[in-house]
């Protein structure tokens, strides 16, 4: 990942929370390569009884797939 991000040229990697934990266990995440960036996210539920929905979406889709 790094030898594809120098070779387009890129400053920075920029990734998840989740997988900037991993990244920095890496051998190469020293002093002296790119940088990585996280970003900190969150879920603003803007209307309703949206919140709920995604959860019974999650449920449904976790349902459907268990053995």
């Amino acid at each position: 990942m790094r030898r594809d991000a120098e070779a387009a040229n890129a400053e920075v990697i920029v990734t998840t929370e989740k997988d900037w934990a991993k990244l920095q266990a890496l051998p190469g995440a020293r002093a002296g390569s790119l940088p990585v960036w996280r970003v900190d996210m969150s879920i603003q539920f803007l209307g309703e009884g949206e919140e709920q929905r995604l959860w019974d979406q999650v449920w449904d889709t976790v349902s459907r797939h268990r053995g």
